[in-house]
């Protein structure tokens, strides 16, 4: 997956751009002309463009990004939402429209919706997991950790939780609690961003449709 970032403060669009990640590649511009080149010779998958751009605004990028894509999904991003920016953002069929400031795990929820998963399943028999085309194998420890997961899918569940859940009265480290949920997210790959972690509160698997298989 190939997302776009354009906005003029540089700061902000690299701290966003290591929050998106997960997601895949992250391009980076400036501005309306710089976004152009890139819309012009990638394929983008998700456009997120702030409004107010130093030669344009986000609105007319979409717009454009649309004529070379009729299915462009797009983000548009605010800091100060009129509602002739609403308006006009329906208008022009923007996939979401979020206002700044927002937090990482606000625009993840946004995206995880838009680029809807449409399904995945669990093979408790050979602890393999498959999301969309996606298939891979977890060792015994790590399958029950996302099984619990799964089955508290869209919820918080915090560290003790699952620690209760997987190694009941046995106390493990931090390390190899870790350990084990690190290697789950670098297997589900290009996926990884449904399994987020709020710190001080707990983890969460977010999923739409979901099949357990015996």
């Amino acid at each position: 997956m190939h997302l776009l970032i354009v906005d003029d403060d540089l700061e902000f669009s690299q701290s966003l751009r290591r929050t998106l990640s997960d997601f895949g590649k992250v391009s980076v511009a400036a501005d309306f002309r710089s976004a152009h080149k890139i819309l012009a010779i990638e394929k983008i998958d998700l456009l997120i463009s702030d409004y107010f751009l130093p030669d344009g605004n986000g609105l007319a990028l979409i717009q454009d990004a649309k004529s070379l894509f009729a299915e462009q999904k797009s983000i548009l991003m605010s800091g100060a939402t009129t509602k002739e920016i609403a308006i006009a953002s329906v208008n022009s069929q923007i996939t979401a429209l979020i206002e700044k400031p927002f937090t990482g795990s606000e625009i993840k929820k946004i995206i995880n919706q838009i680029i809807d998963i449409k399904f995945i399943e669990l093979n408790e028999k050979d602890h393999k997991i498959k999301i969309q085309d996606h298939c891979f194998s977890l060792t015994p420890t790590e399958f029950k950790i996302f099984k619990y997961l799964f089955e508290n899918s869209d919820k918080r569940v915090t560290r003790k939780q699952i620690s209760d859940k997987i190694w009941g009265s046995v106390e493990i480290s931090d390390n190899v609690f870790d350990t084990h949920l690190g290697n789950i997210k670098k297997k589900m790959g290009s996926y990884s961003h449904l399994l987020s972690n709020i710190k001080g509160v707990g983890y969460s698997l977010e999923l739409q449709n979901k099949k357990m298989m015996n």
